[in-house]
């Protein structure tokens, strides 16, 4: 996948004249953050005009296009979807693609009453973790450049493994060119993450949010939570998560495929979520 959007993006000619042709055939398997790059990709594809072709096993023969089908990914992207009986599945919410300007009323009203049917818990126990994600959706707007301030956002729950994995992505021009912008210019897209993941940073936090921004994440996901958060941008990748002293461990790196915009993938245990009642109000 990754490989593929490396040399569509990287591509000189005009995506108006491409044909690029998707074969799921020898897909094994997808997970959210797949669903995700694929769809920012195909919505890339489709804003530049390009021709996108979908080849692919019928959802009965193969569990990925199944998954995908019910993620509503192919009735997103092909007008309707390849089986009668595709459905979003319980543990998830399928492919959507929010505005920055809708995100937090998004969050509020679709996502925490999912969260909080899937796991049985009062609305109020998930606001550090609604705070959390609207501080992605805030990383979207800083990030992403004009006109493109819309992230793909998929989710999971994983009810034997007692975890929610959340997957946002968007095309816009990633984390380390704003990072440079304002810091050292000889930093690896690597450095840049973890730079951007340090307290107090800032490059174009959201009024009344200066300095919180991804290092709200760390505290959140991991250190709160024992949770996991991945970052890749461009060519830089960050992954963190709690190591045996409880600090948190982070791992960055420079990788081969390059994402033109920032893919953020997050992991929250459910098993160390407090149910905090809701307040009765008494006239």
């Amino acid at each position: 996948m990754y490989r593929l959007l490396s040399e569509v993006v990287s591509d000189d000619r005009n995506p108006a004249d491409s044909v690029v042709s998707f074969d799921f055939g020898t897909l094994q398997f997808i997970r959210p953050e797949g669903c995700v790059v694929l769809a920012n990709l195909v919505e890339w594809l489709m804003r530049n005009d390009a021709d996108c072709r979908f080849q692919c096993p019928s959802p009965e023969e193969s569990k990925p296009v199944e998954y995908l089908d019910d993620s509503q990914f192919f009735a997103d992207y092909l007008g309707e979807s390849l089986s009668d009986s595709a459905s979003p599945r319980r543990t998830t919410i399928p492919l959507q693609r929010v505005a920055y300007q809708e995100s937090h009323g998004w969050l509020k009203s679709q996502l925490v009453p999912w969260l909080s049917n899937r796991l049985s818990m009062t609305e109020k126990s998930f606001s550090s973790i609604r705070a959390c994600l609207g501080e992605i959706f805030n990383n979207i707007k800083d990030h992403a450049g004009e006109g493109v301030e819309v992230g793909c956002f998929f989710a999971q729950h994983y009810p034997r493994e007692d975890r929610v994995q959340v997957a946002v992505s968007d095309f816009g021009v990633g984390i380390p060119a704003n990072v440079r912008a304002v810091e050292e210019s000889y930093l690896s897209d690597g450095q840049a993450i973890e730079q951007a993941t340090e307290a107090g940073f800032t490059t174009e936090s959201q009024p009344g949010n200066r300095g919180a921004g991804l290092n709200t994440l760390l505290h959140d996901v991991i250190e709160a939570n024992g949770g996991e958060l991945y970052i890749h941008s461009n060519r830089g990748m960050l992954s963190c998560a709690q190591d045996g002293s409880d600090d948190i461990q982070r791992i960055s790196d420079e990788v081969s495929g390059v994402y033109p915009g920032t893919l953020i993938s997050i992991s929250f245990r459910t098993d160390t979520i407090e149910n905090i009642p809701e307040e009765e109000f008494r006239w």
